[in-house]
């Protein structure tokens, strides 16, 4: 039996289709049973296309085989991409609020490049810190749930490893970017306070020149 790329795969698919939040677009799933090779692919909207490629090097060039093995499996396959979108559909809103929080902390990187200009925006920097703790706040208690609904560890279904892999891609993908989140408000912190203390010392020079 190949080596299950399940988790690869999935993940590919999501880094794909991350910029098109309306569509769950293509998902690949390179599932193994026995020595056939099974992928899915979403082709556009919500038709998909199932093709199955034999591991095995006899069968391609045996024309003369069954084909009744490969129409049930065909089908065993269209049973599971049927649950694709239900599976997927859940984490829309996850999957934009993790790319709003990402677009919040891009934009306050930028603006912290300014902080010491006349067009830097405190109160912007404020607004955009504000939204991402709300929206951390909210995906944490999103998560949770998820996380009391998923399969049992010891379910090896498709769709049981095709939801864990999903809650725990996104979950860590979640704690890789609120990690972000914070150091960046500790250098911005630490950033702040050197020129606050540097504002001081100008200001207490000049009063000392001119007193």
């Amino acid at each position: 039996m190949g080596k299950d790329r399940l988790p690869e795969l999935l993940q590919r698919s999501l880094s794909t289709n991350s910029s098109n939040s309306s569509s769950n677009g293509s998902l690949l799933l390179n599932v193994y049973s026995g020595t056939t090779e099974f992928i899915t692919s979403n082709t556009g909207g919500n038709n998909n296309s199932y093709s199955i490629v034999s591991q095995n090097s006899h069968s391609c060039s045996n024309n003369n085989s069954s084909s009744e093995p490969k129409d049930r499996s065909s089908a065993k396959m269209a049973q599971y991409g049927s649950n694709v979108d239900d599976i997927l559909n859940p984490y829309t809103e996850i999957r934009q609020q993790l790319a709003q929080i990402a677009a919040n902390l891009e934009a306050m990187n930028r603006m912290a490049q300014t902080v010491n200009l006349r067009t830097f925006n405190e109160n912007e920097m404020d607004e955009l810190h504000n939204k991402n703790l709300r929206l951390g706040n909210q995906l944490m208690t999103r998560f949770n749930d998820f996380k009391a609904n998923l399969p049992a560890e010891n379910d090896y279904s498709l769709e049981a490893r095709m939801k864990r892999t999903l809650f725990y891609g996104l979950h860590q993908t979640f704690i890789n970017l609120w990690h972000k989140n914070e150091l960046f408000l500790q250098n911005y912190e630490t950033k702040v306070k050197k020129n606050l203390r540097l504002h001081t010392k100008i200001k207490l020079r000049y009063h000392l020149l001119f007193s």
